[in-house]
């Protein structure tokens, strides 16, 4: 019988010669669509995920199309996650990309961030020092890593396969995640294959999201087919053990073939079914075909082929010959018989081989005994080690190798939490969780297991899972006693946690208890925890005493001469004064702290994380704009360096903020973007809202109203949640979206969020700017004497000292005057406003204002100054991307006689508005295709594609599929 199958598998029996294809036709022409379509595709970017059980064909599939894409001139790479090798972050990804890297990063431009890169691919770590990535930068190391991608795809496009993505590092699942989000503008195809009821939840999340955006597609793996299977084996293969071999297999290619190879007789399967008898993914009789393979081999060969599952997929020759404590020349010898058995094929790489399936693997894995596993694994990491190979590829084996209290195997799995826990923090608690374990419960190793809870929490804190990782905090405080060194750190910490879980009263009780335990009131300790008590304050918008103790916290740091608390302190001091609206004390305490940590160097100033960070709000607020941007630059660098992520969130939301206001667009959106992955991770709702909040605004002075009024409804809906200063500051964003998209009810919605007609719940700076935007819109209504109260709030309520939102009073007076009449009345404040504006270098305002006074001067029969107004704003609004107001600029210089080219004023790009399926279908339009043939090209209802053109004419703002093509040609063509 065996021979009859043998026989039948040594010929091919498929009309593409490649026997494992069988029954795949519809699969490879949509891998040859896909393939051909990369350089049409407007987006660029495309994931394709073959889905699939275990030995359907997913990997053959992939190699299809490495062929495929290979013969069409794109470049491939590939990588495999492997199973127990999911604590390497960025494994897979490093596994296709880094030998390709190795031989051109030499050529990498600025366009890619080599040093964050090179945290990551060891083959960059030669050309450029690294950074260490800070717990909250991974999002910046996600963008990192998506221009690297968009300039390897340069030229010949890239088609970047990912296989066995089940088994992936939750780092690269979150940089899938983020490239679905974000996509790289670049002829990138990426191809995951995973198998679905073992795949992570977010990964399949993610997934389907981007089939929403167009931007994935699908292919599902079904079993062989009766007629199918006859093709693979050959029809002289009796009938009967046909139907049975496909009864067993379930149509299953690789168990197909598995009990093909073992020439297994019919009456060997006839009690097993793949339907009901399955255990480690494997129907009975496919494993018993599996096993008997490996049977075929020597007891020696057998040995190998466990220890080198146990090694890796793929794996060394010195690695393994040393797990198996054998010569080199005897592991060779082995595996000649291993590869003439198909069990085992050479891989990439001179000395390296890898399993026929994953399935073979796990067989040989399983069939080692539990003292060849222990020994293998120990001999494995001792030649990790002495080939230098890092902390985190040893942790595995060392896990599974080391006994109680082996020392040297904690500090491998401590040294690879500290590795991982920024890419994978969740990785990094179970590294410590193990180290744990490891570590003899005795007074000798006491201080070393808080040490370690306490790092483990902060990981915990980083996954984010907060209970855990407050649980454990309590329990680490439960075993210090007040005045150990190790306590303030663990208050501290619990300190933030509770902040980011939402309960300031719990920050409270716990940092006041914590100052009544003190014996020495000047102690450093109770400053920092006082400072904490004044964040909680500041946080929440509420007065409890915090910001009082700051002002004991500052005599304590100077009595001890701690320049960086100083600074920390004044700089929270000065954050609280200006929200008030006290802008002299405001500014008084600023200088205090800008003196203080003047001079200092970083290692001085990273004692005290908060410092830059809230120096930067503070500047913010003063509207020292360039200042609040030096701050968080160096903050962020040092945050990068010292490993104090979780104050990102405090210095990239001020940076965004004054990116916006002195016009950098882009660099806001692109820093808006980093914190927004930030905040999607985080479990504070203030968070969310406040980082929704500056996406709503810097979408709505892009002039993408409709992203403007999503994210702003987002910001409430958290704002709600989150309650304090960020609920206010949400509905402020969002009713000046909704007063953009004309939305009669967003003045009456938006009094009633905010405590009535006074606004008593936004706070004075905020005040200013909100009630000139509300004037606007009770203009735009027709209410000229509503928005002459706004005016006078703005007004009567606008701090002093302070140009920009002085500014902004002078903008709400002009607009008032001018919808009275009084044209030339309105040039004189609005000019003014251009003045304060421009002073303190807010660009786009400053656009805005000379905006209005354009149109006041031409209201007023000035035409030569009505010109240069809004030639003024037309060049500040081409040169922040703000598409709406140059827009209306243009049309008003239009109005006055000037020649201005329509695409002049579009600063936006349609890819900027569109979805990918979106820009997809633009595309085609644009080359004059119908709605049926763009149906049929994308396998769509032609009612969806006519769905999709309804929502790019809204978005673009034309009628007409001939105005579209004219608008995309102009928008594509070259500067």
């Amino acid at each position: 019988m065996r021979s009859d199958v043998a026989s039948a598998q040594s010929t091919p029996h498929t009309s593409s010669g490649r026997d494992d294809l069988v029954g795949r036709d519809t699969e490879c022409a949509t891998i040859d669509r896909l393939i051909a379509g990369m350089g049409r595709r407007p987006q660029g970017f495309q994931v394709v995920e073959i889905v699939g059980d275990p030995g359907i064909g997913k990997s053959r599939l992939l190699g299809e199309l490495r062929h495929r894409a290979g013969r069409n001139d794109r470049l491939v790479l590939a990588g495999r996650a492997a199973e127990y090798t999911d604590g390497l972050p960025f494994g897979v990804l490093v596994e296709a990309l880094d030998d390709h890297l190795g031989q051109v990063g030499s050529e990498l431009d600025d366009s890619v961030d080599l040093a964050r890169c090179a945290t990551v691919f060891p083959a960059l770590s030669d050309i450029v020092t690294t950074v260490s990535a800070a717990d909250g930068e991974r999002y910046r190391l996600h963008r990192a890593i998506r221009s690297l991608l968009e300039w390897v795809a340069r030229g010949r496009g890239l088609v970047l396969i990912l296989d066995d993505v089940h088994w992936a590092d939750d780092a690269s699942r979150e940089l899938l995640d983020y490239l679905l989000r974000h996509p790289p503008a670049a002829s990138l195809l990426v191809a995951c294959a995973y198998r679905p009821r073992q795949a992570n939840a977010k990964l399949t999340a993610a997934l389907a999201r981007g089939a929403e955006e167009g931007l994935t597609e699908r292919i599902e793996l079904a079993p062989l087919s009766r007629a199918d299977t006859t093709r693979l084996l050959g029809p002289e293969i009796d009938k009967r053990l046909r139907e049975r071999l496909h009864e067993v297999s379930g149509g299953n290619p690789f168990y197909l073939q598995a009990l093909a190879r073992s020439g297994m007789a019919a009456a060997s399967i006839v009690d097993s079914s793949a339907e009901v008898m399955l255990r480690n993914e494997l129907p009975l009789a496919v494993e018993a075909a599996l096993l008997a393979e490996l049977g075929m081999a020597s007891p020696d060969a057998r040995l190998i082929a466990e220890i080198a599952a146990i090694v890796g997929d793929p794996f060394d020759i010195d690695i393994v010959a040393e797990a198996a404590d054998a010569a080199e020349e005897e592991v060779l010898t082995r595996l000649d018989e291993l590869m003439a058995l198909d069990l085992v094929r050479p891989a990439r790489g001179s000395r390296r081989f890898a399993f026929r399936h994953p399935l073979v693997r796990r067989i040989a894995s399983n069939s080692a005994s539990e003292l060849v596993r222990l020994g293998a694994h120990s001999r494995a990491a001792k030649a990790l080690e002495r080939q230098g190979a890092s902390a985190a590829m040893r942790a595995h084996h060392v896990e599974r190798s080391a006994q109680p209290g082996d020392e040297q195997a904690i500090d491998v799995l401590v040294q690879a939490a500290e590795e991982s826990i920024s890419s994978t923090p969740a990785v990094s608690a179970h590294w410590l969780r193990t180290a744990l374990l490891l570590l003899p419960h005795d007074v000798a190793t006491k201080q070393r297991r808080v040490q370690l809870q306490l790092l483990k929490a902060h990981a915990l804190a980083l996954v984010p899972d907060l209970s855990t990782s407050r649980e454990l905090l309590y329990e680490v405080l439960d075993q210090l006693r007040p005045g150990s060194a190790d306590r303030p750190r663990a208050v501290k910490l619990c300190a933030m946690v509770e902040r980011l879980i939402g309960q300031p009263d719990n920050v409270r009780g716990l940092l006041r208890r914590e100052l009544s335990q003190l014996q020495d009131p000047q102690a450093p300790e109770g400053a920092a925890f006082k400072l904490e008590l004044a964040l909680a304050d500041v946080d929440t918008g509420q007065e409890t005493g915090g910001l009082g103790l700051a002002r004991e916290a500052l005599t304590t740091a100077r009595h001890h001469g701690d320049r960086a608390l100083e600074a920390a302190v004044a700089a929270i001091i000065a954050v609280h004064q200006s929200l008030i609206g006290n802008v002299n004390e405001a500014h008084d305490w600023h200088v205090i702290g800008s003196a203080a940590i003047e001079g200092l160097h970083d290692s001085e100033i990273a004692t005290q994380p908060y410092a830059l960070p809230w120096l930067s709000w503070s500047a913010l607020l003063l509207e020292r704009y360039e200042e609040c941007l030096r701050c968080a630059d160096r903050a962020s660098e040092m945050a990068s360096s010292g490993g104090h992520g979780y104050v990102i969130s405090y210095l990239l939301n001020p940076r965004t903020v004054a990116l916006r206001v002195v016009g950098r667009l882009d660099d806001a959106a692109a820093d808006a973007e980093a914190v927004t992955e930030s905040a999607l991770h985080s479990p504070s709702d203030g968070l969310r809202a406040t980082t929704l909040c500056q996406c709503c605004w810097i979408a709505l002075w892009r002039g993408d109203i409709d992203a403007a009024r999503r994210m702003g409804e987002q910001a409430v809906h958290y704002g709600g949640l989150g309650g304090g200063t960020c609920r206010p500051l949400a509905a402020a964003s969002l009713v000046a979206a909704r007063m953009a998209a004309n939305d009669p009810n967003a003045i009456e919605d938006f009094i009633a969020m905010v405590g009535g007609p006074e606004l008593p719940d936004v706070d004075p700076l905020n005040k200013t700017t909100i009630c000139e935007y509300l004037a606007a819109g009770e203009i735009a209504r027709g209410r000229v004497d509503a928005a002459e109260g706004w005016a006078a709030l703005a007004e009567r309520t606008c701090p002093p000292g302070l140009r920009r939102r002085s500014g902004h009073v002078l903008l709400a007076r002009a607009r008032v005057l001018l919808a009275r009449g009084d044209a030339e009345g309105a040039a004189q404040p609005a000019s003014e406003a251009v003045a304060n504006f421009v002073r303190v270098g807010a660009r786009y305002e400053a656009g805005a204002a000379q905006l209005l006074a354009g149109q006041a001067w031409s209201a007023a029969g000035q035409q030569a100054q009505a010109i240069a107004e809004l030639e003024g704003a037309l060049a500040i609004a081409e040169a922040c991307g703000a598409r709406r107001m140059g827009e209306e600029a243009a049309r008003e210089l239009r109005r006055l006689g000037r020649r201005i080219p329509r695409t002049q004023s579009r600063s936006a790009t349609p890819q900027q508005e569109l979805t990918g399926r979106e820009r997809e279908i633009a595309e085609l339009i644009s080359r004059g295709q119908t709605s049926r043939q763009i149906a049929a090209e994308l396998f769509l209802s032609k009612r969806t594609v006519e769905t999709h053109v309804s929502h790019i004419y809204a978005k673009l703002g034309i009628s007409s599929r001939a105005a579209l093509a004219t608008v995309w040609a102009d928008r594509a063509a070259p500067e």
